[in-house]
């Protein structure tokens, strides 16, 4: 046994590199090292590995489009998901920042269109007038005005329901609640039919907004918005709010 040890020691001492075939053997590490790092190939390498991430992420989104139009659970959950992300106030605020720093080019376009859908749609404008009386607060507070199916739920910040009428789940800071369930109207639908939206035990002239079905009148165009303003009295803007409190 000690002899076939002997032997072997022997034979790996022959298959060690000489001295002087040791500059040789560095030389061969050395370009076998400095072809790693050839830019060349690192860009090739760096692109296969691009390709391989890109090919993954490809067929990792159509995996999720296959289950989106086969699998209605999936689809449900990451509906629910992308809600919950979008109404965070994290998401909301970057939302809001973002729009803040658009370029003056695409804040024109997006007020452009806000003047259209109000000077075209009279729901809207009835909503955003019974969100503003609400939101003020001051006078159907003080007087204790009651609406005949339903009470206003206003809230500081956006609040979730399923609306009872357009049957959609909303995210809204205004609702208004059913006086004989806790079921909820959004603001949008309940502004849609004026017999919902006149209040009772008004005392005193009752606000434009509750007089006629089609006020507000649309606003003036955009060259005639400023003479209008201007032309406006303190009190017609304070009728217009629900703020006058003089009899009629």
């Amino acid at each position: 046994m000690l002899s076939f040890i002997s032997t072997l020691s022997r034979s790996l001492r022959i298959c060690r590199p000489s001295s002087a075939a040791q500059p040789f053997v560095w030389l061969v590490r050395s370009t076998y090292s400095t072809s790693q790092h050839d830019p060349a190939q690192e860009a090739a390498h760096q692109q296969s590995l691009a390709d391989e991430e890109a090919a993954k992420k490809a067929a990792k989104a159509a995996y999720a489009r296959q289950r989106w139009a086969t699998d209605s659970e999936y689809r449900q959950k990451q509906i629910e998901s992308m809600k919950r992300y979008k109404r965070s106030s994290a998401t909301r605020w970057k939302t809001l920042k973002y729009y803040k720093e658009c370029n003056e080019g695409r804040r024109e376009s997006v007020k452009q269109r806000v003047r259209e859908s109000r000077r075209t749609n009279l729901v809207l404008r009835r909503s955003n007038a019974l969100q503003e009386i609400i939101d003020k607060g001051s006078r159907w507070t003080k007087e204790g005005w009651t609406w005949r199916t339903h009470a206003p739920a206003p809230s500081s910040d956006r609040v979730e329901h399923c609306c009872t009428s357009c049957e959609k789940l909303r995210f809204r800071k205004l609702w208004w609640k059913e006086l004989t369930s806790d079921q909820y109207m959004c603001n949008s639908c309940f502004a849609s039919n004026f017999d919902l939206v006149v209040p009772q035990n008004v005392m005193g002239k009752m606000p434009l907004l509750f007089t006629s079905p089609t006020h507000p009148p649309p606003p003036p165009d955009l060259d005639e918005h400023k003479p209008e303003e201007e032309g406006r009295t303190n009190q017609e803007k304070k009728e217009s709010n629900g703020e006058d409190k003089t009899t009629g």
